[in-house]
């Protein structure tokens, strides 16, 4: 018998994103792939960086690199809850050994297929807390940009480090805050977190596309 894991992902409403319904149809997709998973569905309010911001108070900037459009402290709001619901997924599974986070619109890309998708599911084992990434360094300071040690779109949490991973994140998004008064990526949070040595993340060469999947 393999290891018994269970798929995670989500979708948070943003008022008057252009694509929501493009990453409906894609989740959808992604879901008929994943067998057993859990599914959230948020509003902006409800994340946890959202309340957190509320919390602390007062005015803050936001990096946007070259899109900021798209960079927006609501993204970057909806993009950190992954680590709640990986969190909250355990919660709600007594029995699984393994939790992996999936974005919902993964298959945007179309390099990436159902085939690749199942494949990787296949060869999930409980002892690995892997992580794809395009950055062989670890993280350097590149707040006003997208940190690429990690990929984001996908997460391998074996149970045991699923709250510790979610804790972290949260305790490393505070002291940025509080020191910067900006709200960056989910990504450079991760890469932060790494650096700081306390969750064991295995790091794995791959870049945004079905290499996230096959090269685990």
């Amino acid at each position: 018998m393999g290891t018994l894991y269970k798929v995670v992902t989500g979708f948070t409403h943003l008022p008057g994103h252009p694509r929501a319904g493009a990453y409906e149809a894609l989740g959808s997709r992604l879901l008929e792939i994943c067998g057993g998973y859990n599914f959230y569905r948020g509003e902006l309010e409800d994340t946890w960086l959202f309340q957190m911001l509320r919390e602390i108070g007062g005015e803050f900037t936001h990096s946007v690199s070259d899109n900021p459009q798209k960079n927006t402290i609501e993204y970057q709001c909806v993009t950190h809850e992954k680590f709640r619901w990986l969190a909250r997924a355990r919660e709600e599974d007594s029995q699984s050994e393994v939790f992996i986070w999936i974005d919902y619109g993964v298959l945007h890309n179309p390099r990436i297929t159902p085939e690749h998708i199942q494949t990787f599911l296949n060869r999930i084992t409980d002892q690995r807390f892997a992580i794809p990434g395009c950055w062989a360094e670890k993280y350097v300071d590149y707040e006003q940009h997208p940190n690429w040690r990690f990929c984001g779109a996908v997460m391998v949490v074996p149970r045991a480090w699923v709250l510790p991973f979610y804790e972290a994140a949260r305790e490393s998004v505070r002291e940025y805050i509080l020191r910067t008064r900006n709200i960056s990526w989910d990504v450079n949070t991760m890469a932060r977190v790494e650096l700081a040595g306390k969750i064991p993340i295995e790091w794995y060469q791959a870049d945004h596309d079905e290499t996230m999947f096959t090269a685990y």
